[in-house]
């Protein structure tokens, strides 16, 4: 039983140098309670999963039982695979994006996280409507 089952998104658009990141959160029996989704520019694909993945936790209570779903690798992997412990006692030498990296680091004690890689574009309704804002936050004009 989880607090919150959550999904999160990111996106890039290279031909108008702009990402977009988005979370679908809901409750133990996803249903949909919350939506957030940000355009950035002059970003990356990576940085926008690594986005979603820290405003998902910046969005729910802390001390939450929630069970994060992404079909990104890039994020899982160093969590699941304890790369993410070694790059701290390195101090992220030679990572990209040690600083949305650190921040993981911050937020993750604070939660009791299970992790759900889920293939992208496939048949989960939930991770699609993730994509799908992601993907519109991508493409909305910013003013930034």
């Amino acid at each position: 039983m989880y607090d919150y089952i959550i999904y999160t998104d990111g996106s890039y658009k290279s031909s108008r140098k702009q990402g977009g990141y988005s979370v679908v959160i809901c409750n133990n029996n996803e249903e949909v309670i919350k939506t957030i989704f940000k355009g950035v520019k002059n970003t990356t694909n990576n940085r926008m999963e690594l986005s979603g993945f820290i405003s998902a936790l910046e969005n729910i209570p802390k001390g939450s039982k929630v069970k994060i779903i992404s079909d990104s690798e890039y994020v899982l992997n160093p969590l699941t695979k304890g790369w993410l412990d070694k790059w701290i006692k390195e101090d992220f030498k030679d990572k990209k994006n040690p600083d949305l990296w650190k921040k993981v680091a911050e937020l993750l004690p604070n939660y009791n996280i299970e992790l759900e890689w889920v293939k992208g574009h496939e048949d989960s309704k939930l991770n699609n409507l993730a994509d799908m804002l992601a993907q519109h936050a991508g493409e909305v004009d910013l003013d930034n």
